[in-house]
């Protein structure tokens, strides 16, 4: 019973996220395409891969009996697609750049007429995000990632380098009544409560917890919060002010990343070098 590689793909996509919206979400079809390869595969297969509850599903005994090889196939593909890319020699071509979404706008695009002027051939794409499946599935190439535990949250199948450290302070917005705000919170990968250790206020409640450092920003504009901010977006937010007496302290590393595979391509070197040049903290 022949199968196609594009079946496994749509299975892989709907095993991982038990999802039909978000597989095709991923895999950049709409959901009837995806239904319609899954069904179509466990015809040729004459086996009933997934429960279906509506756009959920599950697998079934026989989904998993074939997830580990259908999960080994696609590194395959992922490693074959790297070493391909990582003998492509030319100057120019398309390069896939992840960067948190107040690091885009306040370092890198600022550098962006430089860069493309010394490299015209290169097409780059911006993806704001601190996801490190991006570069895992091959969605992209060179990665800059916040960590205030490089052991615990950089794969250890990445490569790069740190470029500095970032400062945090407590802000608020000018008119909020600092004895009235509230906290934002961050998500569990930082230890949010050791961060208002450091600050004047550590017992208010966190009303709001948000992962979007940009989103925190605006959100201090429209209701009395405070949150802890990098202090380049937050010094340079407009209508924003430090907590008043809030210390600055270190609260991430960051880092330049990109998959071993990749590492002797020039135009993936290009966008490391520009970036290690853009980010100077």
């Amino acid at each position: 019973m022949p199968l196609d590689w594009n079946d496994i793909r749509f299975y892989l996509a709907v095993a991982r996220h038990g999802n039909i919206a978000k597989a095709a979400e991923e895999l950049k079809v709409n959901q009837s395409t995806v239904m319609r390869r899954i069904d179509a595969m466990e015809d040729r297969l004459h086996l009933t891969l997934f429960l279906r509850n509506r756009g959920d599903y599950q697998l079934t005994a026989a989904g998993k009996l074939i997830l580990a090889p259908a999960e080994k196939m696609d590194e395959q593909a992922l490693e074959l697609a790297r070493c391909l890319t990582g003998h492509d020699d030319t100057d120019g071509g398309d390069v896939v750049l992840t960067a948190p979404s107040f690091m885009i706008r306040h370092l890198l695009s600022p550098a962006l007429q430089d860069f493309f002027t010394a490299h015209p051939d290169i097409n780059l794409t911006l993806h704001a995000t601190n996801s490190f499946l991006d570069l895992q599935r091959n969605d992209a190439d060179v990665a800059v990632r916040l960590t205030n535990d490089p052991e615990k949250h950089l794969p250890p199948n990445l490569i790069g380098r740190k470029l500095g450290d970032i400062e945090l302070c407590a802000y608020q917005d000018a008119a909020t009544d600092t004895e009235k705000a509230s906290w934002i919170g961050w998500d569990e990968s930082v230890d949010f409560k050791g961060w208002l250790v450091q600050n004047n206020y550590p017992d208010r409640p966190v009303q709001m917890v948000s992962d979007d450092i940009l989103g925190q920003a605006q959100a201090l504009h429209a209701a009395p919060l405070m949150a802890v901010l990098p202090c380049l977006l937050g010094d340079s937010e407009q209508g924003l002010q430090r907590v008043k007496n809030c210390k600055v302290f270190q609260g991430f590393e960051v880092w330049v990343l990109t998959h071993p595979d990749l590492k002797g391509t020039k135009r993936i070197s290009a966008v490391m070098s520009f970036v290690a040049d853009a980010i100077r903290l």
